[in-house]
């Protein structure tokens, strides 16, 4: 017989600190899995969690807004223009955006940088349509590039020709 949980809904505060195990820096992989291992047992008892992650400069906004309809593109959005943000990164798997899925189409091309009223025009759906006009309205770009590509991340903060940059 499973006790029935004292609580229905709750927020976990995961420390930066915890997350390290027994290293002396970082994210310590078993620790990580014995974590989720962890909230996958309570979560399997009917409670709903939430999650904040510690961790000094680097926040993580995890899943959506918490409102349905809005995708995780919205909540990047959001969350950008709140912190005031210079760039939106979308990484994905593709190194940029096409004139075509490149996946299908040997002939497609990247664009290295295209205006929001380009991509709307062309309909190149980078993001879902909310999340696209919230950036477009308040003049943040949006930088998309392959996370599997090797330094890219980095590459894009230096402000080398990485991805596809949209722009007001």
């Amino acid at each position: 017989m499973t006790a029935k949980p004292a609580h229905q809904r709750v927020l976990l505060k995961l420390s930066g600190e915890a997350l390290m195990g027994d290293d002396a820096f970082g994210i310590n992989r078993a620790t990580i899995v014995r974590m989720v291992q962890e909230i996958a047992e309570v979560t399997q008892l009917g409670v709903e969690v939430a999650v904040v992650i510690g961790g000094g400069k680097v926040v993580v906004f995890a899943a959506g807004t918490g409102n349905p309809f809005f995708t995780t593109d919205t909540a990047a959005a959001l969350r950008g223009a709140e912190i005031g943000a210079d760039l939106v990164l979308k990484a994905t798997k593709v190194d940029g955006v096409y004139t075509a899925d490149p996946n299908k189409d040997p002939a497609a091309t990247r664009y290295a940088k295209l205006t929001f009223d380009e991509a709307i025009v062309r309909n190149l759906g980078i993001m879902d349509a909310t999340a696209f006009a919230l950036c477009r309205d308040q003049k943040l770009p949006i930088r998309v590039f392959s996370i599997f590509k090797p330094g890219a991340f980095k590459r894009v903060i230096l402000g080398e020709d990485e991805g596809t940059l949209v722009y007001a």
